[in-house]
Parts: structure tokens; C-alpha cells; sequence
């Protein structure tokens, strides 16, 4: 998947500051590539939750609060790598909704992309 193609910030011979910092730009290169249409747009917005929730936001930053919600109503749904696990027929039958749920989250995550290139770019 390229969202594992990137090095993950681990916190190890890192400094806490290297930590958070690696953790803010690795957001920022995934916000760029699900601009870009590169990543899915729901395995971008999974992923970011993940990634923000540790890079230590203030508490209810938007764009976080934006990855959150759209993570937690489409955490059932197969998409990225996870796909490769899943019987052809179901995904089939999982599409229109894997669609309605695109169509519902565009909205709220392009904003947030944006907003997450713009503060975390290297």
C-alpha cells in the first residue's frame, strides 16, 4: 500500500520535538497524495486520524475532528490494502456504499487536506 511506502516516525533515537515533527509532515505528504488522488481518499482519512491523534493537536482541532468522523463512520468498509482480503462478491456488493460514503465524506475532508498540507509541509 503507499501508505506503508513511507518511513513511519518511531519515537526511538528520535528527540520528542523530531517525533512530532516526523509524525506532522508523514500527515502532510498523505494529505498531498489523497489530494492528488494518489491514496483512497477513506484510507487517507483513517490513516490522518491515526497520525494527528499523536502528533499532538490541540484539543478539538478541526482537522483531526474532521479525519475522526469520517474514520469512525467508514471503519467498516474495505478499503486500501485490506481489499485484497475480501471475497470479490462482497466487496461488489459493499460499492454502492464504499460510493455514498466517498460522496458523503469529499466534503469534509478536502478542507482538512488542504488545511493539513498548508501546516504540516516539510
Amino acid at each position: 500500500s503507499r501508505l506503508n511506502s513511507g518511513v513511519r516516525p518511531r519515537m526511538g533515537s528520535m528527540s520528542h520535538t523530531e517525533y512530532i515533527n516526523a509524525l506532522r509532515t508523514d500527515a502532510a505528504r498523505v494529505a498531498s497524495e489523497a489530494l492528488a488522488g494518489r491514496i483512497h481518499l477513506l484510507e487517507a482519512c483513517h490513516t490522518l486520524s491515526s497520525l494527528l491523534a499523536r502528533a499532538e493537536l490541540e484539543a478539538n482541532d478541526p482537522d483531526l475532528d474532521a479525519f475522526v468522523l469520517i474514520s469512525s463512520e467508514t471503519d467498516a468498509l474495505p478499503v486500501g490494502a485490506v481489499r485484497e482480503r475480501w471475497d470479490p462478491v462482497a466487496l461488489e456488493h459493499l460499492q454502492p456504499e464504499i460510493d455514498s460514503a466517498i460522496t458523503w465524506a469529499v466534503p469534509i475532508a478536502t478542507p482538512a487536506l488542504k488545511s493539513v498540507v498548508c501546516r504540516f509541509k516539510a
